[in-house]
């Protein structure tokens, strides 16, 4: 189990690799640049925001996109990628990208 010290070294390298990036990051990004599984991102994501309201910043979310139809989720509340769109039903989603604003 990771302590607490780990985690919070983790999700200031989530900041970080944002900040430098010079364009929105998606999960599998950050999963890159970190090393870690896309899968232990996402809970830390909101802590992340919360992090960085502190600082006078802010966490942007871009919605995930059908690549098949361009339907955008836009009311869609969980940070991970749907399954499949609603309206062509195609599986072809891009994933949620994130960005920082000053």
């Amino acid at each position: 189990m990771a302590t607490k010290e780990q985690i919070q070294t983790l999700r200031q390298s989530i900041i970080n690799s944002l900040e430098t990036a010079g364009r929105p990051l998606g999960f599998r990004d950050l999963s890159v640049l970190l090393g870690i599984s896309e899968k232990d991102i996402p809970p830390h994501m909101e802590h992340v925001a919360k992090s960085l309201r502190s600082q006078g910043k802010r966490l942007v979310i871009l919605p995930a996109a059908c690549r098949a139809c361009g339907h955008e989720f836009t009311k869609r509340n969980k940070l991970t990628r749907p399954s499949r769109c609603p309206l062509c039903k195609s599986e072809r989603i891009d994933s949620v990208l994130f960005t920082i604003k000053d």
